[in-house]
């Protein structure tokens, strides 16, 4: 009976632990894919204050060619 138990606790910890790696490798996952969404956003955001500012330098500039 103390075998069966012994076992019993060994396929819990085994089943436990490949679970916990599991979730460590998908909490992993996510931090690295929120770093990139970061990076995208402020990427982005540079992005478009480029295109405001060739926005208005083309307005200033065909203002002055009128």
């Amino acid at each position: 009976m103390q075998a069966l138990t012994y076992r019993l606790d060994q396929v819990h910890f085994d089943i436990e632990s490949k679970y916990n790696l599991e979730i460590q490798d998908l909490k992993d996952c996510l931090l690295l894919e929120r770093e990139e969404k970061n990076e995208l956003h402020q990427n982005s955001g540079s992005w478009k204050r480029n295109v405001c500012y060739c926005s208005v330098t083309f307005v200033h500039i065909g203002k002055k060619l009128e």
